[in-house]
């Protein structure tokens, strides 16, 4: 009787069913290399793959290799989950790194925008800032 071994992964990139599918069916296509019995599931929910398989002879950073190369293939990333840390606490901390890059992005994008419109409109309401602008 082979040992099961189960491996856990964090997903990046999916946000809907469409989503789990692709992901889903991109470990398939890496784990039909291997030549044992293997279960992939996908949580859209836990935005989480995990991968059941059946062999003791299975090298981990191959499996991970292959499942990061079809899986970037499909457009999405994944990650080891590093049994012992919160993946609430992470993500907690991912989420508020992405708003703070939103706002930066925005702040830039807002400046830049009223520098044009400074220069477009600018002799419409009598402020002139360059003579000939061209």
């Amino acid at each position: 009787m082979k040992k099961v071994k189960k491996y856990r992964y964090d997903v990046s990139g999916m946000t809907c069913a469409s989503c789990v599918s692709h992901v889903e069916r991109a470990a398939n296509h890496a784990l039909s290399n291997i030549q044992n019995k293997s279960t992939v599931t996908v949580s859209l929910l836990t935005s989480g793959l995990t991968v059941e398989v059946e062999d003791d002879t299975l090298d981990k950073d191959k499996l991970d290799r292959l499942l990061s190369k079809e899986i970037t293939r499909a457009g999405y990333r994944i990650t080891p989950t590093v049994e012992g840390r919160s993946n609430a606490q992470d993500k907690a901390a991912q989420e508020k790194q992405n708003t703070r890059r939103a706002w930066i992005s925005w702040a830039v994008c807002a400046a830049l925008t009223l520098v044009l419109m400074l220069f477009s409109m600018g002799p419409m309401v009598g402020l002139i800032i360059v003579n000939n602008p061209l």
